[in-house]
């Protein structure tokens, strides 16, 4: 039986109970592959070569390759409708079908069909919530918060920005980053200030996190962080990846989308073994902009990560696949930063070139019998 019927069937007996005949599974299939295939019609091999020619020089492709390369590409989305981004970043050219079907793509029966299986669409909001979030895990979030809407009262607003002063706010149900800023308030005219830019909207304000001195080195201004993916079956969490992030120094946010660069870190040791790499793949061994050496670095009291990211994931049993954003302060402690239900597998499987669908699958197997 191919992957693709199996995950038909998983997931036709996680949301029905009941596996699909021979007959629908073909028509899924046909209907699936026939949407991309139409939607496949409209890429134009001049856009394809635009955007996977970033990628190219980091990979050592050529020219010549680009035109077998985009014939590979069209096959690929009738299969997947992956980005360009996906493709290049995952080094799809050039691997066989066994190989590809090792690593969670966005297809809508492999990263969507995941979330699907793992994280009920309406449990999802424990960790959209940003504040909901740190309510639930206020030993882990290790510093003050007050959630900010149209019901927020100014005088307690006042209060805890006068408290703290040093601020880090972020959309309270965004993701990659959004609205994200620090703040500085030292007097009544720039609470008041702050309050008339943010009010209409939904945000969390904290009190900032200093980085642990030899995190901070890398980036200075962004506070670097790490995702680390928990998947639990029952009493038992595992860990199939993590990465760390490091910030170009050019604003507050270490999504690779900003110019950071990101490296996979072994789980066991807590130790970055393999290069970092920017959003068009490029290897670097130390930091663009610090200097400072990447691979080889050791973060300080991983066992006490892992202990926290494993307590964490037991504690929302609704939602069994999850990525926790999680930092390191200044007092060497691990700090919870966010946690995400939905929470960009495929490119994190891009640091270690490792992929997770057959950790995944296997637990879904074991839930089905």
């Amino acid at each position: 039986m191919g992957i693709f019927k199996r995950r038909i069937n998983r997931w036709m007996m996680a949301e029905f109970g009941t596996k699909p005949s021979d007959r629908d599974s073909k028509l899924i299939k046909f209907f699936y592959r026939t949407g991309n295939a139409l939607k496949g019609l409209k890429l134009k091999k001049s856009d394809f070569i635009e955007e996977a020619g970033k990628f190219c020089s980091a990979q050592g492709r050529t020219a010549e390759e680009m035109g077998a390369m985009f014939a590979d590409y069209k096959r690929t989305y009738t299969k997947t409708a992956m980005s360009v981004g996906q493709y290049m970043n995952l080094g799809f050219f050039g691997m066989d079908e066994a190989e590809r079907s090792r690593f969670c793509t966005s297809s809508l029966f492999s990263y969507v069909f995941y979330c699907n299986y793992f994280n009920p669409f309406k449990k999802r909001g424990i960790t959209a919530d940003k504040v909901k979030l740190a309510t639930l895990f206020p030993e882990y979030f290790r510093r003050p918060f007050m959630a900010f809407d149209n019901r927020t009262d100014y005088k307690e607003f006042e209060a805890f920005c006068l408290t703290h002063k040093e601020l880090f706010i972020k959309g309270r149900f965004g993701s990659g980053g959004t609205d994200a800023r620090k703040a500085h308030t030292e007097t009544a005219g720039d609470v008041a200030a702050l309050f008339e830019e943010l009010v209409g909207k939904y945000y969390i304000i904290e009190g900032l996190i200093t980085s642990e001195e030899t995190f901070a080195e890398f980036s200075s201004d962004a506070v670097n962080t790490l995702r680390i993916t928990t998947v639990r079956t029952g009493d038992e969490v595992k860990i199939p990846l993590a990465f760390a992030r490091f910030g170009d120094g050019n604003g507050v946010v270490d999504h690779v989308g900003y110019g950071s660069v990101c490296a996979a870190v072994d789980v066991e040791s807590g130790r970055v073994l393999l290069p970092a790499r920017d959003v068009y793949g490029f290897p670097h061994t130390v930091h663009p902009d610090s200097g400072k050496q990447i691979v080889g670095y050791q973060f300080k009291n991983w066992d006490r990560c892992i202990a926290m990211v494993r307590d964490m994931a037991l504690r929302i049993p609704d939602l069994r696949l999850v990525g926790w954003d999680v930092a390191i302060n200044s007092d060497g402690e691990w700090v919870l930063v966010e946690g995400n239900s939905t929470g960009a597998l495929a490119v994190c499987q891009s640091y270690s070139g490792e992929g997770i669908a057959p950790i995944l699958d296997e637990i879904i197997r074991r839930d089905l019998g």
